[in-house]
């Protein structure tokens, strides 16, 4: 009776791995068709859009994308799936038109195969009408006018940056403005350290400083500029604080080493 007993428990044991990784397939394609829907979806309403041509129609499509795509790349889904092994995963985005995503300014990851999305909606409602109700998004767009959001070489309009800071403190994208005028100022810092030791490894594409002041002045206003970003960010916004301490630390320890934007 007792050895009959373990029985259903040995079972269990070597079962429940199992049963665990085809429950977590089965959400696993269960989100991967809610992605597909939702794309689905917000190509039909960017179909509308194009037809009303409203910047404000584009700046809500914006939204609804960078909602999109944060949402299931938090949850690790994002990949398309297109050569999985598994048949229904593969058959899930084998029937989708990836025309579509083009259309929405989205890129799909040439070795990832994972779908991104780098502004572009945001962009078309600024160039319909950059002073809209809704400057506090549009204006955003432009600090990236030269390369886009998405772009692997470049840096944004520092100057633009400033602007919507100042006119926008508690706009919609205040937070990534804050961190991008935080990343410039260190990538000048790092421009200028590595001037100053004769280290070619620079970019032309940092911010541009005051030629007609001394080069350790120039360093020392940098990393003051830098500081007092990073340091704003750390208080606003403490749930990312060890990722700003980080920064402040490469700083105040003269140990930055990596860029920001322009990497090569």
């Amino acid at each position: 009776m007792r050895a009959a007993a373990l029985i259903p428990v040995c079972l269990l044991l070597f079962t429940a791995p199992y049963c665990r990784a085809q429950s977590e397939d089965s959400l696993l394609i269960l989100q991967h068709k809610q992605m597909v829907a939702e794309l689905d979806s917000l190509h039909a309403d960017y179909l509308r859009a194009c037809q009303a041509a409203s910047a404000v129609d584009f700046v809500n499509l914006d939204q609804r994308a960078r909602k999109l795509i944060g949402h299931y790349q938090a949850l690790g889904v994002t990949d398309t799936h297109r050569y999985d092994e598994n048949q229904e995963k593969r058959k899930i985005w084998e029937n989708f038109d990836f025309d579509k995503v083009g259309d929405l300014g989205m890129d799909v990851g040439h070795y990832s195969d994972a779908i991104d999305y780098g502004g572009y909606l945001l962009r078309v409602a600024d160039s319909l009408d950059s002073h809209s109700p809704l400057r506090n998004y549009t204006l955003y767009a432009e600090i990236w006018a030269e390369t886009g959001e998405d772009a692997w070489w470049g840096a944004p309009d520092i100057d633009l940056a400033y602007q919507y800071e100042r006119e926008f403190p508690q706009g919609p994208f205040i937070e990534q403005v804050l961190e991008m005028i935080g990343n410039c100022n260190t990538d000048l810092y790092h421009h200028l350290v590595c001037e100053k030791k004769g280290d070619d490894d620079y970019h032309d594409c940092t911010p541009s400083s005051c030629p007609d002041q001394p080069l350790d002045v120039q360093i020392a206003a940098a990393r003051q500029e830098a500081l007092k970003y990073w340091q704003r960010l750390k208080v606003r916004y403490p749930s990312r604080r060890a990722e700003f301490n980080e920064e402040i630390g490469s700083l105040t320890e003269d140990a930055v080493s990596s860029w920001h934007y322009c990497a090569d």
